[in-house]
Order: structure tokens, then sequence, then C-alpha cells
């Protein structure tokens, strides 16, 4: 959960490359579940390397650092308060 400005916590998966210390950030809102868009097929497991949702896999791949996050109001995500 990250805390906006206003204290709203918006639900947020990262999805982190293995031995990645300084990378880019690919930000991705989403109303359809972060949760959802960033499981795999075949488990609850998050996005490993190889076994991810395009275009996900390949930002990861390329040594991107994934952010998908639900907006506001949304899923795991808080409401305006």
């Amino acid at each position: 959960m990250i805390p906006m400005r206003d204290g709203v916590r918006l639900y947020t998966v990262l999805i982190i490359p293995k031995g990645v210390a300084k990378a880019p950030i690919m930000l991705d809102r989403t109303p359809y579940s972060a949760k959802d868009s960033t499981a795999t097929a075949d488990s609850s497991a998050r996005c490993p390397r190889t076994s991810c949702r395009r275009p996900y896999a390949e930002l990861v791949r390329a040594g991107y650092i994934v952010a998908v996050e639900d907006v506001r109001g949304k899923f795991k995500s808080e409401a305006n308060m």
C-alpha cells in the first residue's frame, strides 16, 4: 500500500528484476486489478523473470522495475477520504 499526499493508500505490486541496484521504473495504474494483472497463469506467484504477462515480462527482462497499481477505489486500493 503506497500512501498518496491526501492519505489515500493505493495497492501496488512491485516487480523487481533480480540483482538490479539502479533501474528505471515503469508505473502502470490499472482499473483491472494489479494483483490479477501480475499473477502467472499457473500459480499465484508474482511475475517471475520468465513467465509474466506481456508487456511486463519484456520490461522486466530489459531491466526495468515494474510497478502495477490499482486506481483509487478499485480492488484493493482505498477510495477518496
